[in-house]
């Protein structure tokens, strides 16, 4: 049986094996909010609405992004799953409206942008000229984010494909129940890099859009070399 004092010490043993087995994921969140707040801090003190659309969203990309490291740490895979959705979604919504501002009208009065037509008009919009900048990313990056989102939903629904993440088979007719979290590194590998890669193509679109003298700051080039760094298996 648990109790909310075992469930303490068992996320305090879960957090200290993180630290030690996925200091690449780690190195994944630091420079991701590093450079979060970089370019946070260049779109702070505008005036117009679009940078100030951008900011709030980037505040809220920042707040799933964080729980979600909190949840992945104690090894709490399913409702990182979930939180690391959530950030997906926010970081496609900011690529849009940096990429059709007039949209940040609309947004801002309360309509409505459901994931699947953001997703839709971004995979539109492979090429989109910002005064004398082309940002270009290929359809197949927001299929890819499709793929992911898609996964990430099935995983954390109560379904039973979620409760293959939270339980381990122990012979035919046996599962042992991971209650409090269990690490694994297949899926924390994934939510990382999933985040990460929406995250950091968001904020290069705002920086290429908003503030482009800091695309050539060496907070991206950090962010983008520990992304590439983080491996399914170590020592891959």
């Amino acid at each position: 049986m648990y109790s909310l004092n075992a469930l303490e010490h068992h996320w305090l043993s879960t957090e200290q094996s993180f630290g030690d087995s996925f200091a690449d994921c780690l190195a994944v969140f630091r420079e991701m909010f590093r450079c979060a707040s970089r370019v946070g801090s260049a779109l702070t003190g505008r005036k117009a609405l679009e940078p100030n659309c951008a900011f709030v969203l980037l505040t809220k990309v920042q707040n799933h992004a964080s729980a979600t490291f909190v949840l992945l740490k104690r090894g709490l895979l399913v409702d990182a799953a979930l939180t690391c959705r959530n950030a997906v979604e926010t970081s496609l919504l900011i690529e849009l409206l940096a990429k059709e501002p007039p949209l940040c009208e609309a947004w801002s009065r309360g309509e409505q942008f459901r994931p699947s037509r953001v997703r839709k008009r971004l995979a539109e919009l492979p090429s989109v000229s910002v005064g004398d900048m082309i940002i270009e990313v290929t359809p197949d990056e927001y299929e890819d984010a499709r793929f992911a989102y898609d996964w990430m939903s099935r995983i954390s629904h109560a379904n039973v494909e979620s409760v293959r993440h939270a339980a381990e088979q122990k012979g035919a007719n046996n599962f042992e129940l991971k209650i409090g979290g269990a690490l694994s590194r297949p899926e924390i590998v994934a939510v990382t890099k999933v985040l990460g890669t929406c995250c950091l193509r968001a904020l290069l679109t705002c920086a290429a859009v908003y503030a482009p003298e800091l695309l050539h700051h060496r907070v991206f080039d950090e962010f983008r070399k520990q992304l590439h760094d983080v491996r399914v298996e170590v020592g891959a």
